[in-house]
């Protein structure tokens, strides 16, 4: 439940093989555009997406991508270390209300 007269927020998702594709989304209350990635895992291993319909993007764990994102899904994760770490995506958006009421 938000407070009345917010009209935006930055919002993050994770998200890692075996999860639904991520969309943007648009509803009578608010939309979601995304708009920035961050890998998580160790700095060797790699993870691949599908992105803005594009298949096979591969991502270094290296590094903040910013980009307009319409869909992104985590298709395989690339594990060098065997530590056990999670690997996947962080992804930024920004929850934009409708109506400040």
């Amino acid at each position: 439940m938000r407070n009345n007269g917010i009209q935006q927020e930055v919002v993050t998702t994770y998200i890692t093989t075996g999860d639904q594709e991520l969309k943007e989304i648009d509803n009578a209350e608010y939309n979601i555009r995304y708009y920035a990635i961050l890998p998580c895992g160790n700095v060797n291993d790699t993870v691949t997406v599908t992105i803005n319909g594009t298949p096979g993007v591969v991502l270094s764990m290296i590094g903040l991508t910013e980009m307009p994102i319409t869909s992104i899904e985590v298709t395989s994760v690339q594990d060098t270390s065997g530590a056990g770490v999670d690997k996947g995506l962080l992804v930024y958006g920004l929850k934009v209300y409708k109506s400040i009421f």
